[in-house]
């Protein structure tokens, strides 16, 4: 697989993060300041809010592994990719996010979709 560009590296490392301390740095280099992020389950703004978002995934879900399951296809300052949240052995949650990139190239807004898209 191709080297995954850094600021979607840096994602990752934050959802995977274990030490709650170190998310926001991880988050320093893939997002924008003012990042905004939407999903089913929240509409934040800010890379405070985000750092707090995932803060709260890990403590909910402490084992929980983030995997992106596709490469990253990307035109633009867009790019969009699939991922995998292995809760535990018996449980994931797939889904693809939306990205739009800023003019530095950190993400600024993710819409994250769950599961599969519907059929026809």
């Amino acid at each position: 697989m191709a080297e995954i560009a850094p600021p979607f590296a840096a994602l990752m490392r934050a959802w995977n993060e274990r030490d709650l301390s170190q998310i926001r740095g991880h988050l320093e280099h893939g997002v924008a300041p003012d990042v905004e992020f939407v999903d089913p389950n929240y509409a934040i703004r800010g890379i405070d809010a985000f750092a707090d978002m995932v803060r709260d995934f890990r403590v909910r879900m402490p084992n929980a592994e983030v995997i992106r399951t596709s490469g990253i296809d990307q035109h633009h300052d867009r790019a969009r990719y699939s991922w995998v949240v292995v809760v535990d052995p018996s449980h994931s949650v797939i889904g693809f996010d939306a990205v739009a990139l800023a003019p530095d190239g950190k993400v600024a807004r993710v819409d994250g979709f769950f599961g599969p898209l519907p059929p026809v």
